[in-house]
């Protein structure tokens, strides 16, 4: 079974991936940055799954509940 990779990344409001230091409200701390602010999560599966919230907490939730998806169930026992 190939291994399956799940990230949550801060995004912009275009889906860019926001890597600068913001303040709680999403807004860059440095002034002179030129990022326009961080709006949302985007939780990504290498399966080719994606999901974008605005609060980290539901991104990750959808991650989990995405990942329970790609557990296997062992097979049962055969009988002698």
């Amino acid at each position: 079974m190939a291994r399956r990779t799940l990230r949550t990344i801060p995004v912009h409001a275009d889906g860019s991936t926001c890597d600068h230091k913001v303040n709680s409200r999403g807004k860059p701390k440095d002034p002179a940055d030129p990022c326009t602010g961080r709006t949302g999560y985007k939780a990504t599966c290498s399966c080719g799954w994606t999901s974008t919230k605005y609060l980290r907490l539901l991104a990750d939730d959808d991650r989990a509940k995405h990942a329970a998806t790609h557990t296997t169930t062992p097979a049962a026992a055969q009988a002698a």
